[in-house]
């Protein structure tokens, strides 16, 4: 199983985050960590940019620190 997070290309555009992504994708690419859900593969297409990553079983994040 694998989880799959995209980012519409208007938002990298509109928050001029561009930098951000390609950043967050050489860093989960350097990270071997078991606490650190590994990256598997960056895919792109005309509307989104996405990032293919393990799938973490359990809550999300946003639970987590609720």
């Amino acid at each position: 199983m694998y989880a799959l997070k995209s980012v519409h290309r208007d938002k990298v555009a509109m928050y001029k985050i561009s930098d951000n992504l390609v950043y967050e994708r050489d860093i989960l690419l350097k990270i071997d960590h078991v606490m650190i859900m590994k990256l598997v593969k960056t895919m792109k297409d005309e509307n989104r940019v996405y990032f293919l990553t393990e799938h973490i079983h359990g809550i999300d994040l946003f639970d987590a620190l609720r």
